[in-house]
C-alpha cells in the first residue's frame, strides 16, 4: 500500500484502531506508505493510533483535525493528544499540511513550529492554519525546494523581502494579510 486516504465520514473507532495496532508488525501497518491523508472526523478516538500509519517512506502527509469538536469529554485535553501526534511525523517529507483545531494557541503553535524547524530540504509544500514561531518561519524561508506555502498570522517583524523564498504559490489564512506588504516589497 502506497497511498491511504481516510475521510471523516468513516471515522476509525477506538476499537478499530486498537485491532489495527495489535495486528501491525513492528508497529507499522503499511511500511511502504508514501502518502497519508487523514481527516479525523468528529471523534478524537483515532489519534492515539496515528503512529501505526507513519511509514519511513512517507513523503506526503495531510492531517486535518478541524472537525473534532463533538463528543470530547470536558476534561479531555485535545491539545496534548495532538502534541503527541505531530512530533511523530517524519522530517523528510515533501508535502506537509496540518489543519488543527478547533483549539489553537501557544502549545499547538510550539509543537508545529518545532516540527517545521526539523523539516529537511526536500519539503516542497507546507500548509498550516496555525501561526508559526519566528524561527520556524525563517527555517521555511531557507528551504531550497519550498514552492507552496500557506501562512497564518502575521510575518515576523524582521522578516525582509530578501529572505523570501522562491515560491510558486503563497496562500494567506486568518490574520495573514500583512504578508501582502512583504509581497509588494519583493516586487516579483
Amino acid at each position: 500500500m502506497r497511498e491511504l486516504i481516510i475521510g471523516s465520514e468513516h471515522d476509525i473507532t477506538h476499537d478499530t484502531g486498537s485491532r489495527l495496532s495489535s495486528n501491525s508488525p513492528d508497529g507499522l501497518l503499511f511500511p511502504k506508505l508514501e502518502r497519508l491523508e487523514w481527516e479525523v472526523g468528529t471523534s478524537w478516538a483515532p489519534l492515539p493510533f496515528f503512529s501505526i500509519f507513519l511509514s519511513p517512506r512517507l513523503k506526503r502527509v495531510n492531517l486535518y483535525t478541524d472537525s473534532i469538536h463533538f463528543g470530547i469529554p470536558r476534561d479531555f485535553d485535545y491539545v496534548l493528544l495532538v502534541e503527541d501526534v505531530i512530533p511523530c511525523l517524519p522530517t523528510s517529507l515533501e508535502e506537509l499540511s496540518l489543519t488543527c483545531g478547533p483549539w489553537k494557541g501557544e502549545p499547538l503553535r510550539n509543537v508545529i513550529s518545532s516540527l517545521v524547524r526539523r523539516c529537511g530540504p526536500s519539503l516542497r509544500s507546507f500548509s498550516s492554519n496555525t501561526r508559526l514561531s519566528e524561527k520556524a518561519v525563517y527555517h521555511l524561508s531557507r528551504l531550497p525546494s519550498l514552492r507552496s506555502w500557506t501562512v497564518a498570522g502575521e510575518p515576523p517583524q524582521k522578516f525582509s523581502p530578501a529572505t523570501f523564498p522562491a515560491l510558486n504559490e503563497l496562500r494567506l489564512k486568518q490574520g495573514a494579510i500583512p504578508w501582502l506588504h512583504l509581497l509588494a516589497a519583493c516586487g516579483g
